[in-house]
């Protein structure tokens, strides 16, 4: 009896625990497109700007509009981008999820922190009862995607207890008159604190340098696919979105991924050179024109590292030289999205020599892993070797008695 109780509580644990995740990775996947449109209009302002190809200068209106207006008109509202896609993933209502958002960076609460600023009042109060900590909300990620699921609850509360012939006017101002208070003094302080949290965390493996740098991204590089396969890496992936979106920037997880990409597409390049037939050499080929063309890395994965299983560790330790690489440049990510070799020129974006230190070791992570792939990775087992070229010993034996 208590073994099926431990069983179930364990299950239902995992359950909830995998629905937390599904909800954070959709929900920002959902906010994804924004997210890329803005960082991409800052990448082409620095691409034709004075630091590059000198087109822009820094005070041209096209420079501004690019670099400053219009990514901020995807990162400073970011917080209604989310409330929309949070409320979307749960089934409540889109708008009061915007609108939610948007009560977390409304001009007088931004005047409130311009003015904490100066006087060090760092409080304020709901509805002159309830005190609420005094932050910038704006860029953050962690806040919102708290506060909507709690809207969630109390809508679905109101609508329960409303009548319908006055539901469509008091459902949503009763839900927001319950979270007003809710998300300012509890839900979005919390996430700001754990966003702080995390961000910490994220900068001490990523940007701290030395040793610590150097094995965090070798180690994720090297295991990035494996976490893949145990189908646990939007999990890792949540965390390194939510870091990226409230900071526009990323130097571990998202590296440490951009660096087990090109290890992946290497490995089937490296082992179409070395394999005998036509039809697989043509197959392995495509696995790694699928991944470098395409964006597809699960053809590659899959079909070449299962099926030749040392290639796995040929391409885990072609991400674990691409992520050393990537971290004795300090390599920047300042855009995601794009899963294609175009990739690359979201690093532009952090400067040339972010980008060249970018290109540098995402190719030594395809090199290695080819290159190793090719000399050690691809053993057939005997029967295939057998099949691809000569007879085995039973079949020599038999056609041996059928001529005699």
């Amino acid at each position: 009896m208590s073994q099926v109780s431990n069983t179930t509580f364990a299950t239902t644990v995992s359950s909830n625990a995998m629905a937390v995740v599904d909800y954070l990775s959709k929900s920002m996947m959902s906010a994804l497109p924004f997210i890329v449109c803005a960082a991409l209009f800052r990448t082409v302002a620095v691409i034709m700007g004075e630091g590059m190809l000198g087109l822009w200068s820094a005070d041209s209106e096209i420079y501004r509009l690019f670099y400053s207006w219009l990514y901020n008109a995807g990162y400073y509202f970011l917080p209604i981008y989310l409330g929309w896609a949070a409320a979307r993933q749960l089934g409540c209502s889109e708008q009061l999820g915007m609108m939610l958002g948007g009560v977390l960076i409304a001009p007088d609460l931004l005047k409130l922190v311009d003015a904490a600023s100066t006087t060090g009042a760092s409080m304020t109060s709901v509805y002159g009862l309830l005190p609420a900590p005094v932050n910038d909300y704006t860029t953050t990620v962690i806040p919102v995607l708290i506060s909507v699921p709690v809207l969630w609850r109390v809508e679905c509360f109101f609508k329960r207890v409303i009548p319908k012939a006055v539901a469509f006017s008091f459902v949503p101002f009763a839900t927001m008159l319950v979270m007003v208070p809710v998300s300012l003094c509890i839900t979005a302080p919390a996430g700001s604190y754990l966003g702080m949290l995390l961000g910490q965390l994220m900068f001490m493996l990523g940007n701290s340098g030395g040793i610590v740098s150097l094995l965090t991204l070798m180690g994720l590089a090297a295991g990035w696919e494996f976490l893949k396969i145990a189908g646990v890496s939007n999990v890792v992936l949540s965390l390194a979105y939510a870091q990226f979106m409230s900071v526009g920037t990323d130097s571990c997880i998202l590296i440490a991924a951009t660096m087990a990409t090109f290890a992946v597409w290497g490995m089937p390049f490296g082992a179409s050179l070395r394999v005998a037939d036509k039809d697989e050499k043509a197959l392995m080929l495509g696995y790694s024109i699928s991944g470098v063309l395409g964006g597809v890395s699960e053809p590659a994965l899959y079909g070449c590292g299962f099926k030749y299983g040392r290639c796995l560790a040929c391409m885990a330790i072609g991400g674990a030289v691409g992520g050393l690489v990537a971290a004795v440049g300090h390599v920047t990510a300042y855009t995601i999205g794009m899963t294609n070799v175009l990739m690359v020129i979201g690093f532009a974006t952090g400067g040339i020599s972010n980008l060249l230190w970018c290109c540098a070791a995402g190719g030594v992570a395809f090199a290695v892993s080819a290159a190793l792939s090719y000399c050690f990775g691809v053993v057939p087992a005997k029967g295939q070797t057998m099949g691809d070229g000569a007879d085995s010993p039973e079949t020599s034996k038999s056609v041996a008695e059928v001529s005699a």
